[in-house]
């Protein structure tokens, strides 16, 4: 027994030191990995924020290339007293709105301003140009002349905030020169178009100009971006376990420092990290147990076995326990190993009886779930496992007084029981409650089985509590309530920004359009030569215009279709199949809409035009039909629902199985926000689809 001991004593030591190994190189390899992803996110971040930035620079370029290499801007730029109209005209507050701009300066060739303006798009009223730009123009660092191709862009560090800009030569509508001046546009980095860079790029960032005092923690980033040789050109630091922050430096026009960003991100890979370390670590430990306790025993059993297991024997003889003669003698080579093999044949069966019932009883009395037997004829409960006897809160013995029915608030178990004494059936599943000492109940899923012992019949009791299953079941029911109201909202929000979006194509696109073909007749009629460029030129933005405005038109119906909001559901559905027969000659599309159907409410308008429009697209798409069939009516004995069936003769789709295309799922989420169905049916060889929503016919 001793070696035995020591032995174990020396697979334990070296199995808790490779664990102890193992844990150090995992944990310092993964975290350090997970470490170093953190920092990537937060630096692909700060890359996104820096791309936004760049990015509205941009748009201001490109906003003061159209109006720099404009016939317009190089007239006025030339006599700026005899062009009054041009600044009557385009240099108007709409102007600034509309181009999200905050200042705009013209500077001709001799360095002076021949015009400037500024703009709070806030307020929406002007402010004086700020002191330190006029400045910077007077330094005549933005001066043109002869580089058509020439711009300047970036940020200049004013004294009220961060502007912006870009520089381009005043050229003609050919972008030739030469140059006759300079004009220059910016837009404010104001905290609105911070909010809308942070959203954009999808992160937390704030900026700090780098000519005020900064907070601490901003000071500690800029020591680190300022040195010349710091690389990479961001600076991680952790705010706290949770969180972590990245810096990096933006420039001016003129190479200076001028703004220094900041970024957060929750720390949720690392928090991962640790969790699966920690699980890596437990299942880890387990595994070197495992592995341990099979050492241990390939030991015992090939080397030590045999020694230890015949002493035990030689005890059990030599105490009575076992009669030697009752051995079987086994022929061997030597007498040990006679006598070992001798014992254990005589022990063997006794030994896996008895191992088998304590292990068979240990495993049922230490099961989570409830065990009973009770006596059929009586219901008087014979035995219980721990289990049982710590969800009720009764002892053994008080158990054993009591019979089924006292703990079984099941009101028809005597007719369950019945088939199970009549031997019909060997067992019975049912749902119920159990009721404790203390009086509360329980849910419990219970197995009742017949047990062989036939005087008297017992039945044996396998009980699950239902408790944490109902509590998921419900949890998830509100998830899934949750993420419905989540898509109600989403699509509300789509048809919302749809309309909007619509009427802002229509209303600003539109007129602009209108304007420029407008004027291009007006070119094309006042030249008389076919041959003009002038005239060949305006023609063109004419063919051009109105292509442009077929495509407006397309998109403002794909969007949100006039018609609909005009003439009503009825003239929108009309409108939709007549539109889409052109396009699909080929098959044919049959639309039934029931006399006096007029829906006020646009909620309902508008989801049976997308359910119409998207069932379109998809038979389109994937059903290889022939003829569709569209059916709006009333149904119900007060035409209180509206009813949408669209069905064609394509090839159809397995119904069995689980549709997981957001189409489909977007015409139910439809129906259930206004409380209504939506069903798919086999119309072979097609599908049939029934929109079905609640309807106030007496509106």
């Amino acid at each position: 027994m001793f070696l035995r001991k020591k032995t174990l004593i020396i697979i334990i030591i070296t199995l808790l030191i490779f664990l102890g190994f193992m844990f150090y190189v995992s944990s310092t390899v993964l975290l350090s990995g997970f470490v170093e992803l953190e920092e990537k996110s937060v630096h692909a971040q700060l890359a996104r924020i820096r791309s936004m930035v760049e990015l509205q620079i941009s748009q201001v370029d490109d906003i003061v290339f159209d109006w720099s290499s404009w016939d317009d801007t190089y007239e006025y730029i030339a006599e700026p007293a005899k062009n009054e109209e041009y600044v009557t005209s385009n240099l108007v507050a709409g102007t600034f709105n509309s181009l999200a701009l905050n200042i705009i300066i013209y500077i001709n060739l001799k360095d002076d301003i021949v015009f400037s303006k500024a703009y709070d798009l806030e307020a929406s009223k002007s402010i004086p140009v700020p002191p330190t730009l006029v400045k910077i123009i007077g330094r005549k660092q933005f001066t043109y002349t002869k580089q058509h191709n020439e711009k300047k862009t970036g940020i200049l560090m004013l004294d009220d905030m961060p502007l912006l800009f870009s520089v381009r030569p005043i050229l003609n509508s050919n972008n030739q020169g030469p140059a006759r001046g300079t004009l220059l546009f910016g837009r404010f980095l104001t905290s609105e178009l911070t909010q809308n860079i942070a959203k954009l790029s999808q992160s937390n960032l704030a900026f700090w100009r780098t000519d005020q005092a900064l907070p601490p923690d901003f000071a500690e980033a800029y020591q680190h971006l300022a040195t010349k040789n710091h690389h990479p050109h961001v600076f991680f630091k952790n705010a706290d376990d949770n969180v972590l922050v990245g810096y990096t430096l933006f420039h001016d026009t003129f190479g200076k420092h001028s703004l220094i960003v900041q970024t957060k991100q929750n720390r949720s890979i690392y928090a991962q990290g640790k969790t699966s370390l920690y699980y890596f670590s437990t299942m880890l430990f387990i595994a070197i147990l495992i592995i341990g306790k099979l050492l241990l025993w390939a030991l015992d059993k090939l080397i030590l076995a045999r020694l230890i297991r015949l002493e035990l024997e030689v005890q059990c003889i030599q105490t009575g326990e076992k009669l030697a003669e009752n051995a079987i003698t086994i022929e061997a080579q030597d007498e040990i190993t006679d006598l070992s093999k001798a014992i254990k044949f005589m022990l063997q069966n006794l030994a896996e009886a008895k191992q088998f019932e304590q292990r068979f009883g240990r495993v049922l009395d230490h099961s989570f779930n409830e065990i009973y037997l009770f006596d059929l004829n009586t219901l008087q409960i014979i035995q219980t496992n721990r289990g049982a006897r710590k969800s009720l809160g009764y002892e053994i013995e008080e158990l054993q007084k009591l019979t089924i029915q006292d703990i079984c608030e099941e009101k028809h178990l005597l007719s369950v029981l019945i088939p199970l004494l009549k031997k019909e059936i060997n067992e019975q599943i049912l749902e119920t409650r159990h009721r404790r000492k203390d009086g509360s109940s329980y849910p419990v899923e219970i197995r009742l089985q017949l047990s062989p012992i036939d005087d008297p019949p017992v039945c044996f009791v396998i009980a699950l509590d239902m408790t944490k299953r109902q509590q998921a079941e419900q949890k998830a029911v509100k998830l899934l309530a949750e993420n419905r109201q989540l898509i109600r909202e989403s699509l509300s929000i789509q048809e919302e920004e749809r309309r909007h979006l619509a009427r802002e194509l229509h209303d600003e696109f539109s007129q602009h359009l209108s304007a420029i073909q407008a004027e291009a007749s007006i070119i094309s009629a006042l030249t008389t030569n076919m041959t003009d460029q002038r005239r060949i030129s305006a023609e063109e933005i004419l063919s051009l215009s109105n292509r442009m405005h077929d495509v407006m038109r397309s998109m403002v119906w794909r969007l949100r279709p006039p018609v609909l909001d005009e003439f009503g559901l009825t003239d929108a559905l009309e409108e939709i199949v007549k539109d889409w027969q052109k396009r699909h000659s080929n098959i044919k599309c049959h639309l039934t809409i029931s006399p006096g159907i007029l829906v006020e409410d646009d909620i309902v308008n508008i989801y049976i035009y997308r359910v119409v429009q998207e069932c379109l697209t998809n038979i389109t798409k994937h059903a290889q039909a022939t003829w569709i069939k569209i059916n709006l009516s009333y149904e119900g004995s007060d035409e209180n629902y509206l009813v949408l069936q669209i069905e064609d003769n394509g090839i159809g789709m397995d119904l069995d199985k689980q549709h997981h295309g957001l189409g489909l799922i977007g015409i139910r989420e439809r129906a259930e926000s206004l409380n209504g169905s939506f069903y798919l049916k086999d119309a072979s060889p097609g599908i049939k689809i029934i929109f079905k929503v609640p309807f106030d016919s007496s509106h």
